[in-house]
């Protein structure tokens, strides 16, 4: 606290300006600052955590969706070909720009003589992003 001389009288700085001390019990302390600062920051990085995982279960769906529709197409490709090779294996790689994405697909004629029309096509599509398995059974005379 400063004091000043005036008048003859020694004064504080708050005597002369009128301004007055905060009455006891008004305002906060430190200590509940610093709680409510706690709190607050709790709450903010709870909200971003949850904003992170919602940022990351988006990507990973698109990616899941991105191979889903490879697959699909691909697959519509091999029952389109009606041409099953020798080993029964097919293999390729899809175009740019999405030469990361494999797949193998293996294609296997029904033994029953009743049923040999019948084939069933095993579809792995692979890429960075994770692998995605197709199977369905179709008529092929």
């Amino acid at each position: 606290m400063t004091y000043l001389l005036y008048d003859g009288r020694i004064v504080t700085v708050n005597q002369l300006t009128g301004a007055r001390r905060p009455a006891p019990g008004n305002g906060m302390t430190l200590l509940e600052v610093i709680i409510a600062m706690v709190i607050v920051s709790i709450g903010v990085l709870t909200v971003l955590q949850s904003q992170a995982e919602t940022h990351r279960l988006v990507a990973r769906t698109q990616s899941h969706e991105r191979l889903a529709v490879f697959a699909e197409g691909i697959m519509e490709k091999v029952i389109a070909s009606k041409q099953i090779p020798p080993d029964g294996r097919m293999k390729g790689s899809v175009q740019p720009p999405n030469e990361d994405v494999t797949w193998t697909a293996e294609i296997k004629r029904n033994s029953k003589p009743d049923t040999s029309a019948l084939v069933r096509i095993d579809l792995t599509v692979i890429s960075r992003d994770g692998v995605m398995s197709l199977s369905t059974e179709r008529y092929w005379p």
